[in-house]
């Protein structure tokens, strides 16, 4: 029973001396971090979905980002239904800037950052993804969500 005890508490113990130091890294990362005002601007965007059968789902995103980093998003699902989130956006995105030598799309500069089960692109001026690639750890697309148009005010 004891031994039972200890283990729990060292599970425990490790657990929260985990959680300090996560914390003490995200906070040193965000330290680092440039606040930037968010640009204002609109997007229309397609998700894409495929369930572990193969099977396609086809939505459409609205978003809206204020400069004050609230992001307002409708998505139209695939059968019609529709779901509003609002969220609040902090911090940069990416703190790169756009140069002349970044390939573009809609008009915007963007640069590919790409992981295992991620791929990007991101837009520096927009501080938004134009393309995101969500992938399964076979490789295979779980989602893709890309931008097909955007404005600003």
């Amino acid at each position: 029973m004891k031994k039972a005890i200890r283990k729990v508490f060292s599970y425990w113990g490790l657990l929260a001396l985990a959680l300090i130091v996560v914390t003490g890294v995200v906070a040193a990362a965000m330290r680092n971090r440039t606040i930037q005002v968010r640009p204002p601007h609109s997007m229309i965007a397609k998700q894409t979905a495929y369930d572990d059968a193969g099977n396609k789902y086809v939505s459409t995103i609205i978003r809206h980002v204020h400069e004050d980093g609230t992001c307002e998003d409708a998505q139209i699902l695939w059968d019609g239904k529709v779901v509003h989130t609002t969220l609040h956006l902090t911090g940069n995105l990416t703190n790169r800037k756009a140069t002349a030598d970044m390939p573009s799309a809609l008009g915007y500069k963007y640069f590919e950052e790409n992981a295992p089960d991620v791929d990007t692109w991101i837009s520096p001026d927009l501080q938004d993804y134009l393309k995101l690639v969500n992938k399964r750890e076979d490789g295979s697309v779980r989602f893709m969500i890309e931008a097909l148009e955007v404005s600003v005010p």
